[in-house]
């Protein structure tokens, strides 16, 4: 079931629409039943595709969201839920051994390090010496995050055994091709925003750029609707709105304190 707030944005974006091909479909005739019949049917059409550009948009953001609910209950479990998780997914493919703290795949090494940091070079270091004693060919360390850039960097340049270090979206897609996907999720409760917070986000100066675009729609719209002078005093507040945005007095203030 969709969000109220998604209906919601659905609505006023078909009403948008609708009012917009209105005044178009003005242009060419002047039937009330034609223009409200093709204002309709392209507002529906245009509020279809818009949201499943919407939806195509979202897409990534969704995967993120997902992962790194899926993430945190490895980093919030005991390490040997982890371990245990690795074992039984590379058990679909192979028949796994535990030693030394590795998960062993024929001649590959797997060091489960799904901990809320990145892989430094003494992790790197210390797995790497471990993985060449028990004969490995390749050391394959899963982490959440990834290396730190040195770690990283020596990672491709090392040999017999070769070592790779994965963070967690290749962790994830390991073990998916595994036949094992993780389930399990944690979320975490979102921080609520007061008033103000709220406020000084939508009075960034980036922001300035779309109250003055918001404003220019509106005067422009204002020629062609009844209550013309409604738009014409919404876009002046935006305009203020937006040197408000770009020149902000208490920023000003700040940074003439600072220096």
């Amino acid at each position: 079931m969709k969000k109220f707030s998604t209906v919601i944005d659905t609505l006023l974006t078909a009403a948008a629409l609708f009012l917009l091909c209105s005044v178009i479909a003005g242009y060419f005739t002047r039937k009330t039943s034609a223009i409200l019949l093709s204002s309709l049917t392209a507002a529906v059409a245009l509020t279809f595709f818009t949201g499943r550009l919407a939806e195509r948009r979202k897409a990534p953001s969704v995967k993120k969201r997902k992962l790194r609910e899926l993430m945190n209950k490895f980093l919030f479990s005991p390490p040997e839920y982890a371990q245990a998780f690795t074992v039984r997914a590379i058990s679909n493919r192979a028949i796994p051994s535990e030693k030394n703290g590795f998960v062993l795949a024929g001649k590959t090494a797997f060091a489960v390090r799904l901990v809320p940091e990145k892989i430094g070079a003494a992790t790197l270091a210390e797995r790497y010496s471990a993985a060449a004693k028990l004969g490995a060919r390749k050391l394959v360390i899963l982490s959440a995050y990834g290396a730190e850039s040195d770690a990283a960097e020596t990672a491709r340049l090392l040999a017999e055994p070769t070592a790779e270090i994965w963070d967690f979206e290749k962790v994830y897609d390991f073990f998916e091709r595994l036949g094992c996907a993780p389930t399990e999720t944690m979320k975490l409760e979102p921080q609520k925003r007061k008033f103000g917070a709220l406020a000084a986000g939508a009075l960034k100066k980036e922001n300035a750029r779309k109250f003055l675009f918001s404003s220019i729609v509106l005067l422009l719209w204002a020629r062609f609707v009844p209550y013309s002078a409604l738009y014409v005093i919404i876009a002046s507040i935006s305009v203020v709105v937006a040197i408000f945005c770009r020149f902000k007095p208490n920023e000003r203030k700040r940074k003439a304190k600072r220096r």
